[in-house]
C-alpha cells in the first residue's frame, strides 16, 4: 500500500461525487497548500493523478497539475499519466481545439489509445453540433470521423472495421474456422488477445454464424433457380426443336408438292414436241 507524506483520505478526493464543485475543491484544498511534488514518488503520483480521473474530480486535477512545474514532465516516469490527466482536463473545460493540438503534440501510450480516440471523436461531434445548432445523425457522425482521422500519437495506424482492428478480426477468424461455438474460457483467451471484451468476442461469433447460415440459404436459393432456369431452358429447346421439326416436314410437303408440280409440267411440255420417228419416215417419203 502506498503511503503518502501528507495527510490524504478517499473523501477529499472522492469529494466531487458527493459534494459540489466548489466543495471538492475546497476539500482538496486541505492538503494542497502542504503538499510538495518533489517529495512524491512517481507511483504516489500516479496513484493520486488516477484516483482523481476515477472520481471524476476534475477540479482537484486540475489543481494537482498546476503545482508541477513543466519540467516535471519529462523527468517523471509517470509522464504517459500526467499526459492523459492534462488531455482529460482540457476536454472537459470544453477547450476542444487546444484539446486536439495538445494530442497532436504529445506521444501517448498504447494502453490509452481507445479512451483518447472516443474523446477525439466526441470533441469534433461537439464542435460540428455546436456550428451547426442541431444534433448529428449517424451519418454526420460518419463524416466527421472520416474527414478526422486521429493523429499518430494515439493511433498506431492500423485500419478498423466494425470498431474491430483487422489483426483483432485475423484472429477471430482463425479461431471460428477451428471451432465456431467456443467456451467461455476460449472467449475470455481470445478477448485478452485481441483487446476486446469478451462480450464482443461473443456478438462477433455470434453475427459469424448467423452470416454462415445466412450464406447457405442464399447459396441454396440460387442453387434451386439455376435448376429452375435449366429445366426452363430445356423445355424452350425442346419446344423450338418440336416447331422445328413441325416447320421442316411442312417445307419438305411443300418442297415435293412444288417438284411434282414441275415434273408433270415437263412431261407435258415433252408430250406436245414428241414425234414418233414412223411419223417421220413417212413425211420424207412423201416428199421422194
Amino acid at each position: 500500500m502506498l503511503q503518502f507524506p501528507f495527510p490524504i483520505s478517499c473523501w477529499s478526493i472522492q469529494s466531487s461525487s458527493s459534494f459540489s464543485s466548489s466543495s471538492s475543491s475546497s476539500c482538496f484544498l486541505l492538503f494542497h497548500h502542504s503538499l510538495k511534488v518533489s517529495s512524491l514518488t512517481d507511483d504516489q503520483l500516479e496513484c493520486l493523478c488516477l484516483a482523481l480521473e476515477n472520481f471524476d474530480n476534475f477540479r482537484g486535477l486540475e489543481l494537482l497539475l498546476n503545482l508541477i512545474p513543466p519540467t516535471f514532465f519529462e523527468k517523471s516516469s509517470s509522464k504517459s499519466v500526467l499526459l492523459r490527466a492534462k488531455a482529460l482536463l482540457l476536454f472537459y473545460e470544453g477547450r476542444y481545439e487546444e484539446f486536439k493540438e495538445y494530442i497532436r503534440l504529445n506521444q501517448f501510450k498504447q494502453k490509452d489509445h481507445n479512451l483518447l480516440q472516443n474523446l477525439w471523436n466526441e470533441a469534433n461531434y461537439l464542435e460540428a453540433s455546436k456550428q451547426r445548432n442541431k444534433p448529428l445523425d449517424a451519418v454526420s457522425r460518419y463524416r466527421i470521423r472520416k474527414k478526422n482521422i486521429f493523429p499518430s500519437s494515439i493511433w498506431d495506424g492500423e485500419g478498423t472495421s466494425y470498431c474491430f482492428k483487422k489483426k483483432a478480426r485475423e484472429i477471430l477468424k482463425q479461431s471460428y474456422k477451428i471451432d465456431s461455438v467456443p467456451d467461455m474460457q476460449r472467449k475470455q483467451e481470445l478477448a485478452k488477445q485481441t483487446e476486446l471484451s469478451v462480450l464482443q468476442v461473443s456478438n462477433w461469433f455470434k453475427n459469424q454464424r448467423q452470416r454462415a447460415r445466412q450464406n447457405k440459404r442464399e447459396i441454396k436459393q440460387l442453387k434451386n433457380k439455376e435448376i429452375l432456369e435449366e429445366c426452363n431452358c430445356c423445355n424452350n429447346t425442346s419446344d423450338y426443336a418440336e416447331s422445328e421439326g413441325r416447320q421442316s416436314v411442312a417445307d419438305k410437303q411443300k418442297a415435293n408438292k412444288k417438284l411434282h408440280h414441275f415434273c408433270v409440267k415437263k412431261r407435258r411440255d415433252n408430250a406436245n414436241i414428241w414425234t414418233s420417228p414412223f411419223e417421220n419416215n413417212n413425211n420424207n417419203n412423201k416428199d421422194d
